[in-house]
């Protein structure tokens, strides 16, 4: 797969040059813009390739060609022909988008008020390689061609040092693009992205290794390393509750200020600790993907979790905090760069069902429990509950992907010997350890008969 990063390297001491090239660029654009929306007729129906060409027909003058009826040299005189083509292709986009919100108002019999082609006000410019990007023998010394208000010059830009080294030590392998200039936080910087092409495992399944996640509100995760014969190779409990007390501290904080002062002047506190809950995911994620590196794992299992919906119950706050699909989103990213798939199975029963097949299990203050992370199974035994949550993941997602492997006549005979591999809501460590029993069994009796 094709995997693209971005990285943002801070420009040290821009200057004007920079503000008088973005609205150099900015205005091209607007001016292409309303070229393509005057002459739409001629382009609609032509390839983004064609559309450039006819266009720049339209307003570059060439030795053979004169430009009619705009000409475009005249108000903007030099300009770099990979920023004219970038400013070109960027303004029939925005005319693009705007004939066809234009189109869906009609359809709608005008409900509303009609569309309006937007402004480039955000347009920032793309700096390509050898036309107006060069790099110097010195890493933190770039080249970029400039307008200073009159012409375009080459000049030479310094970048932080703790930047390049980044790159150097996490980039060095990849496909480095041209840089975008980007504007953020009052700072100047060029954007890089990074284009790595990565192979993921392509282990049999019978040969697997697994890391089975079950994610919790009170337990961050619980990671579980499984084979395919159901053999249990490591467990870990990943659990930050410095950061859990840091968020309850800065909730606490939004009430007592929403208290004293107003709900709607609040807004400071609700992002704090709204950057505290993000960075708790990222650390949860990480360590998920470091848990199953160290494993050589080939996949990890999630539950395909569905939060949408009213939170109800005492705990509808912890609910609405949980950020179970952030945490997936970073782990698959993370993942995929150490060439590990991400899969999910069906979340039903993982936990009220026993791994070792007894049937449902009682938790918490029902089972005698003062703590809701520990249950007792229908045969007295007494468990973690989110240890038996991630065993069911890894067995459900073996189970599914053994039976797809099996011709339709062996999978009817292994789902006769063993019918909860059928029911996949049912499926448990236990379903996985009988599968693994029934195979053997067939494999030695068909050896047996040759």
């Amino acid at each position: 797969m094709i995997f693209v990063t971005s990285y943002a390297v801070e420009i040290k001491h821009p200057g004007d040059k920079f503000w008088e090239t973005v609205k150099e660029y900015r205005a091209a654009e607007a001016f292409f813009a309303d070229v393509a929306n005057k002459e739409w007729d001629k382009i609609k129906d032509a390839t983004s390739h064609d559309k450039l060409l006819i266009v720049e027909s339209l307003t570059h003058k060439t030795k053979n060609r004169a430009a009619v009826p705009y000409d475009f040299d005249i108000s903007f005189f030099n300009m770099p022909s990979y920023l004219r083509r970038a400013a070109i292709m960027d303004g029939v986009g925005r005319v693009s988008s705007y004939r066809s919100n234009l189109e869906n108002w009609d359809a709608s019999s005008k409900k509303g008020n009609p569309p309006v082609l937007s402004k480039c006000a955000d347009a920032m410019p793309c700096f390509y390689r050898g036309n107006t990007y060069n790099d110097t023998e010195d890493p933190t010394i770039l080249e970029v061609k400039l307008y200073n208000g009159k012409a375009w010059d080459w000049q030479k830009i310094k970048v932080k040092k703790t930047d390049v080294q980044y790159i150097k030590a996490h980039c060095a392998q990849k496909e480095k693009s041209a840089p975008t200039l980007e504007y953020k936080h009052g700072k100047m910087f060029l954007r890089f992205a990074f284009t790595e092409k990565i192979k993921l495992y392509d282990t049999p399944v019978i040969e697997q290794t697994v890391c089975a996640v079950d994610l919790g509100i009170n337990t961050g995760a619980t990671c579980s390393i499984l084979r395919a014969d159901g053999t249990i190779l490591a467990r870990k409990f990943i659990d930050f509750p410095c950061d859990k007390d840091y968020l309850d501290k800065a909730l606490g904080r939004v009430k007592r200020h929403s208290r004293e002062n107003s709900p709607v002047n609040s807004g400071a506190q609700w992002k704090f600790a709204k950057r505290i809950n993000e960075q708790m995911s990222y650390k949860i994620s990480a360590a998920i993907v470091d848990f199953a590196v160290l494993y050589s794992c080939d996949a990890i299992i999630f539950e395909y979790l569905d939060a949408k919906g009213k939170k109800r119950g005492r705990n509808k706050e912890k609910l609405a905090w949980w950020r179970h699909g952030a945490i997936q989103r970073a782990a698959e990213i993370k993942a995929h760069q150490n060439a590990i798939h991400v899969y999910h199975v069906n979340a039903w029963n993982t936990s009220r069902l026993a791994f070792d097949g007894s049937g449902s299990v009682i938790r918490g203050k029902k089972a005698g429990f003062k703590a809701n992370t520990m249950c007792k199974f229908q045969n007295g035994k007494t468990y973690n509950c989110d240890l038996n949550a991630s065993y069911n993941i890894g067995a459900r997602y073996f189970v599914r992907e053994i039976l797809k492997t099996l011709p339709a006549k062996v999978r009817s005979q292994v789902e006769a010997k063993v019918p909860g591999c059928g029911r996949r809501t049912q499926c448990v460590y236990a379903t996985l350890m009988e599968l693994h029993t029934a195979l053997l069994l067939m494999d030695k009796t068909k050896r047996a008969a040759a």
